[in-house]
């Protein structure tokens, strides 16, 4: 819906808005997904049918960590097995792409109002476009103290980068280690408290997003975005009901995710004409009229 997008160019605009960038984006380089990553394990390890059987089933339900659990179980495999592989994964599948029309971390080079990014990618192609002169930063080393740190430019890789298996966060345990630290609760708070995220690269069924917001509802606060293909009405109410986030769609259908997303960074990027701010707000009230009417 338009109104949607025209808050969302807003808020932009008014440097009211952090990236959060999900596996989605990284697509394009052929990056293996926590899926793939998961079934390359169990092939790579499992030898018995029943256990393959088991972890199809759980990664039929995007059950991921109970997929991981699993192989953790019924395997020789340790943790940092795991870790070293998911590295060995990313090294040996990504791709380098010359033309930056194929992908949108170029689009994201060109959000001048963009600074400070969240991901959940454990590659550090974001990093590589924005070309940033800080390093990526992981949870554990950001200090809170100041609302400067979102004029940094610089990305923050929460569940850690390939360029140390030892930080790579994928099994239930880590998950909860990291969903439980007081720094993860501090940054979603320090986030949510005068900016909106935007998702990009996130399904609607990512296990990431639910378990983000379910176990920090009292840190998550505010509404906040996302962009999702083709989603139903359903999705989109249960989505604004549940987890606050407000859907822009794009259709991916006869095109492709990375034409469409690009369509909507053009039209958030696009200059607001002074004496539209009236209309601008106006578009604000309606935008929350319709929010209430969702809820």
């Amino acid at each position: 819906m338009k109104v949607f997008l025209d808050s969302l160019r807003k808020d932009y605009h008014d440097g009211n808005v952090i990236p959060f960038i999900g596996s989605g984006l990284s697509v394009p380089f052929k990056v293996p997904a926590w899926g793939d990553m998961i079934r390359s394990l169990t092939k790579k390890y499992v030898e018995e049918d029943f256990l393959t059987n088991l972890i199809d089933v759980d990664l039929s339900r995007n059950d991921y960590w109970k997929a991981v659990d699993n192989l953790l179980e019924y395997t020789v495999l340790t943790e940092e097995d795991i870790q070293e592989e998911v590295v060995k994964l990313i090294q040996d599948r990504k791709i380098k792409l010359e033309d930056d029309t194929l992908h949108n971390y170029s689009d994201l080079r060109n959000m001048n109002y963009f600074r400070f990014y969240l991901t959940t990618n454990y590659e550090n192609l974001l990093h590589q476009y924005l070309n940033y002169d800080i390093q990526p930063v992981s949870l554990s080393d950001i200090q809170f103290n100041t609302q400067g740190i979102f004029n940094q430019n610089r990305v923050c890789q929460l569940h850690g980068t390939s360029s140390n298996a030892g930080t790579i966060v994928l099994s239930r345990k880590s998950y909860e280690k990291l969903y439980s630290s007081k720094k993860y609760d501090d940054l979603l708070r320090l986030v949510t408290g005068t900016k909106k995220l935007l998702f990009l690269g996130f399904s609607f069924d990512d296990q990431f997003i639910k378990t983000l917001i379910k176990q920090h509802k009292e840190s998550y606060r505010g509404e906040h975005y996302i962009l999702l293909n083709n989603p139903s009405p359903e999705k989109i109410k249960k989505l604004r009901q549940e987890y606050r986030l407000i859907t822009i769609p794009y259709k991916a259908e006869n095109s492709s995710h990375v034409i469409e997303i690009r369509k909507i960074l053009q039209e958030i990027r696009h200059p607001i004409v002074p004496g539209n701010e009236q209309n601008l707000a106006e578009m604000h009230r309606i935008h929350h009229k319709l929010l209430l009417v969702q809820g």
